[in-house]
């Protein structure tokens, strides 16, 4: 059926079994299959009546068999092993409607084609534009950029005036809905009427609140996402939006809905040398519907693939391969992308478009000796699997680092800890010094305030250590955009220097709203003082 569906649930137990004359008196109100097991098991023989009950009128039903089809005997014997109990399995149906809204999504653009398209961004906010910008000009689309919707309706006019009976409109317009002057929705509705409704316009919002990707849809726009924006989340919903033609879709692309529609692009590179590892590897990502996957015997070959091809989504790495390991791979790859990357120093050679972001690593080793874990985040690695691994183990993986949609701040259940940082020597330094003081503590890495915004979509820190002064976006800047955003107000921040306490730009980082300060070259026990001092603040065991 196309509106509907039947799930079949089973449970199977390993126990003493049920006699076939009582398996449908099971199910009756205050019945047990034998009366002593009430006294025996407790139970008063209602749980199964409604549960049931629960099935029928979920439009299915509820049954059960006994022995389990596994533990039954291969001939008509009724014997079965003396140390084996005959077991039973219960089943229930139930019946649901399909949640449409999924497949109603169009097919998003192949990355490729995002090449040369106009994107208007317009934010106030001129660190959450810079950022905005970044993201589009590497998928090498053409962005315009205003600080208003005056100034976004100037270049409009503009526009159009010079470009006379041309279509002079962009493709698609990212508008921050909590603009000064003219708001967002306001702006959506001129624009729609300029351009005919032929622009797609995205809602940037800082601010969530309940129905405002509904509020968003009513006021015109085809997507609705929240700042800061993640790279990966803002190009898919671009690439959506843009896959619905001159249509508008039927329903607003926010990231979660996305998600679904993109979720097989996921790239996955697998290193790994020994072939039966390669075979079972590929089979078990393509089981999963991850069709995208790139296997290469070695390190060396890793690294060739990710300079060479351009983005990969996750990688797992094996640890011991032959002509270069998954530690010095992983090195290769860190420098690359610190090299390479739009947000760091710039690489003539480098493609804009291959790979911006720090690239998830995951370690796969055979044996799990004690400190593996720690050389391996050392190297630059984001996590560490010991094989054999099982499909829920590379599932964890995948929707820990890839398939991450926005976590709102919630009590902690363990520590979280951003740490931006330029220098990849000292973010290494602090690092060792956080997995061992804090081993509980999840710890994230960034390597100036730019990167570190497109993280804060995916992870939600309790505390943040950044550097001052750092390229492109420096601590300050970075620390005034997070603060301004509202959703960070309880994060407490630590800020790094090697100036003096006098300079301008530590007195400027103060008034942006750290809560500590520490001077450069420091000792790890003022480093362990202050994180000490953070966690209390923030009333979290440690």
């Amino acid at each position: 059926d196309e509106q509907e569906v039947t799930l079949k649930f089973y449970i199977r137990d390993t126990g003493i079994g049920i006699p076939k004359n009582k398996l449908k008196t099971v199910f009756e109100s205050f019945t047990q299959a034998d009366g002593s097991t009430t006294r025996e098991y407790g139970g008063t023989g209602l749980g199964l009546t409604i549960s049931k009950k629960f099935a029928q009128l979920m439009g299915g039903d509820m049954w059960a068999e006994s022995p389990a089809k596994e533990n039954r005997p291969s001939d008509d014997s009724n014997t079965l092993p003396a140390n084996r109990n005959p077991g039973s399995v219960f089943y229930f149906t139930a019946h649901f409607k399909k949640d449409v809204k999924s497949s109603q999504l169009p097919a998003p653009l192949n990355e490729k084609d995002l090449e040369g398209k106009t994107i208007l961004i317009v934010d106030d906010n001129e660190t959450a534009l810079t950022v905005s910008a970044e993201i589009v000009k590497r998928a090498k689309m053409v962005p315009t950029l205003a600080k208003s919707g005056e100034e976004a309706l100037d270049c409009l006019k503009t526009a159009k005036s010079a470009a006379g009976t041309q279509h002079p409109f962009p493709e698609v317009a990212l508008i921050d809905i909590s603009l000064p002057g003219i708001s967002g929705y306001e702006l959506a509705g001129e624009l729609s009427a300029m351009t005919g409704g032929s622009t797609k316009m995205i809602a940037l919002s800082g601010n969530l609140f309940a129905g405002a990707s509904a509020e968003s849809k009513n006021a015109g726009f085809s997507g609705f996402i929240p700042k800061p924006v993640r790279p990966k989340v803002l190009t898919d919903l671009i690439r959506t939006v843009l896959g619905s033609g001159e249509k508008q879709p039927e329903e607003i692309v926010t990231q979660h809905s996305v998600k679904e529609a993109v979720s097989h692009d996921i790239k996955i590179l697998y290193a790994e040398d020994n072939k039966v590892n390669q075979l079972l590897g590929k089979k078990m990502f393509k089981r999963m519907g991850y069709n995208h996957t790139r296997i290469v015997p070695d390190g060396l070959e890793a690294v060739n693939q990710i300079k060479k091809n351009g983005h990969y989504d996750i990688i797992f790495m094996d640890i011991q391969m032959p002509n270069m390991g998954g530690l010095e791979a992983t090195e290769e790859i860190r420098k690359w992308e610190a090299n390479g990357s739009p947000y760091g120093e710039k690489n003539q050679d480098a493609n804009p478009s291959a790979q911006p972001e720090h690239i998830p690593i995951i370690a796969l080793t055979a044996n799990a000796m004690k400190g593996d874990r720690e050389m391996c985040i050392e190297a630059g690695m984001d996590d560490y699997l010991t094989k054999p691994f099982k499909r829920e183990d590379i599932q964890s993986m995948l929707s820990k680092w890839v398939s991450k949609t926005e976590m709102a701040p919630r009590a902690c259940e363990k520590i979280k800890i951003l740490l931006v940082e330029d220098e990849q020597k000292m973010r290494n330094s602090i690092v060792r010094l956080l997995k061992r003081e804090m081993p509980e503590a999840t710890v994230m890495t960034a390597a100036d305030g730019i990167d570190a915004t497109a993280k804060l979509a995916s992870f939600m820190p309790n505390l943040i250590l950044t550097d001052i002064m750092m390229p492109n976006m420096d601590g300050a800047e970075f620390v005034r955009y997070i603060r301004n955003t509202g959703r960070y107000n309880n994060t407490k921040i630590i800020a790094m220097t090697v100036l003096h306490e006098n300079d301008s730009r530590v007195l400027n980082i103060k008034s942006a709203g750290i809560d500590q300060m520490i001077y450069k070259p420091f000792e790890n026990k003022d480093m362990i003082l202050a994180l000490k001092k953070a966690v209390v603040a923030q009333q979290l065991n440690y």
